[in-house]
């Protein structure tokens, strides 16, 4: 795969009380698409990465992949401060 162009670092929505905001995430998806993206990095270098749950980063790259579709890159943002975290978050 070749990369190129704009690829945009995601920040993840949250709602209030903390929780994964999933409609916001949608917006913020569809958005980057009419913008022209040429790719969208999940959970990357935007600072909230290493603070999700499993589930919750699963579920967002999930929820990505499902919704670009294969019209750009999807990637996952894996670089954690502890390697084996990073291994195992890479493998997934």
């Amino acid at each position: 795969m070749s990369l190129s162009g704009l690829i945009t670092a995601l920040a993840t929505p949250f709602r209030a009380d903390g929780s994964l905001d999933p409609d916001g995430w949608q917006r913020l998806l569809h958005l980057q698409l009419e913008g022209g993206v040429q790719g969208v990095v999940v959970a990357g270098s935007t600072g909230e990465a290493a603070t999700l749950s499993d589930a919750e980063y699963d579920q967002l790259l999930a929820s990505a992949v499902e919704t670009i579709a294969g019209r750009v890159p999807v990637l996952a943002g894996t670089g954690l401060s502890g390697t084996a975290k990073t291994i195992e978050q890479t493998r997934r």
